[in-house]
Parts: C-alpha cells; sequence; structure tokens
C-alpha cells in the first residue's frame, strides 16, 4: 500500500441520515480526515472545490447544509502556524448522529451459512495469473 494514500472517514449513521446529500456526506468525511490532527479543519473554500470538484457556491451550499443538520460549526481564528482563516470544528455529540435506529444484527446459529460463491459446474477452470495467483 502507498504510503501517499488518503482515506475518507464516515460514521455509519451519517450516511443513514435521509435528509442529507451525497455530496454532503462526502464534504464531512474530508472534513473528519483533515481534523485528525488538530481537532479542526482549516481548508478553505477553493480546496474543497478542487476536491470535490464543484463550484464554490455548491461548496457553501453544502456547508451550510451541514452546519443547519448541527453536523460542523465554524469560526474565524488563527491556526498554529500563525495565518488566520475559517476553522470547521466537528460536532462529535450531534443529536443527528445518534437518533438512527439501529438493528441488533445477530447470527443465528440454527439457520446455515451459505456463501457467495458461484461456480460454473459445466466448465469447471481454475485460473491463474501472470502474478502465480490462482483464481477459482
Amino acid at each position: 500500500m502507498a504510503q501517499n494514500e488518503h482515506y475518507l472517514k464516515l460514521n455509519s449513521s451519517l450516511v443513514e441520515i435521509p435528509n442529507l446529500s451525497p455530496r454532503a456526506k462526502l464534504l464531512y468525511g474530508y472534513i473528519v480526515s483533515l481534523s485528525q490532527q488538530n481537532g479542526y479543519c482549516f481548508a478553505t473554500n477553493t480546496f474543497f472545490m478542487k476536491k470535490l470538484r464543484v463550484s464554490e457556491r455548491t461548496v457553501t451550499r453544502t456547508i451550510t447544509e451541514l452546519k443547519k443538520l448541527n453536523l460542523i460549526s465554524s469560526k474565524w481564528g488563527q491556526h498554529k502556524n500563525g495565518r488566520r482563516g475559517r476553522l470547521i470544528f466537528l460536532i462529535s455529540n450531534s443529536p443527528n448522529l445518534s437518533t438512527i435506529p439501529r438493528q441488533d444484527c445477530l447470527p443465528t446459529p440454527d439457520k446455515p451459512v451459505y456463501h457467495n460463491i458461484k461456480r460454473n459446474k459445466k466448465n469447471d477452470i481454475s485460473y491463474e495469473s501472470k502474478f502465480g495467483i490462482k483464481w477459482d
């Protein structure tokens, strides 16, 4: 795995919020990813425009959408390096992240488990890649 790979982290209850747009969920993932080190995000609308490939107006609307659902808050402040700008904070105890009802999905031992593997019984062929990996 390459060291410069970055991942977005989404809370599973965030994904299940019905009135939150997919773009807002993606932007929230970027904010979570950027907030890991300092506890807040210092990214500008221009940064989000480039990452999401949308207009500045769309970024502004999406940030407003996240604020209205009480998922983030922002204020103007000073970063540790002395630059002034907008600081975006995650609201971890947001009521919208905890109101999704959960279903307990416990396995039932009396039911058989079937794996999602299908084989072509007529032509049961095993494939081998050029790297020596066998595919059944």
